[in-house]
């Protein structure tokens, strides 16, 4: 699991993501009515172009981090849809719960429910 997440690699190549999340704070910040943007990432709603941007940042840390995906993943597309399903997912959960503020992983018998689901309320 830990494969699938770098701190220091998502900090490296989430800087769009960060100037999305402000940008949405910001035009928050004048119409109340749309909605807060760590709920639209939780959500993984598709507001502000959010789609692409989340799709870049995973690109860029495949190419930061590739040793858990396959060799040759980005060289092109069809290669790219030949790495599993769960390994891209692992990496989009991952970077959800660092750009959300999560704290870092932990051992697995001291997770709790509201750890494990992101819509706890």
């Amino acid at each position: 699991m830990y494969s699938y997440s770098s701190g220091t690699k998502f900090l490296e190549v989430t800087y769009p993501l960060q100037r999305w999340l402000d940008g949405v704070k910001d035009v928050r910040a004048k119409d109340p009515q749309i909605a807060d943007p760590h709920m639209i990432l939780k959500r993984l709603q598709n507001v502000r172009n959010l789609y692409p941007i989340i799709g870049d940042c995973m690109i860029n840390f495949m190419k930061k981090k590739p040793q858990p995906y396959l060799t040759g993943a980005l060289l092109s597309k069809e290669s790219f849809w030949e790495v599993p399903e769960f390994k891209r997912a692992m990496t989009a959960v991952f970077l959800t719960r660092y750009m959300l503020g999560y704290k870092a992983q932990r051992m697995w018998k001291k997770f709790t429910v509201k750890d494990l689901k992101l819509n706890a309320r």
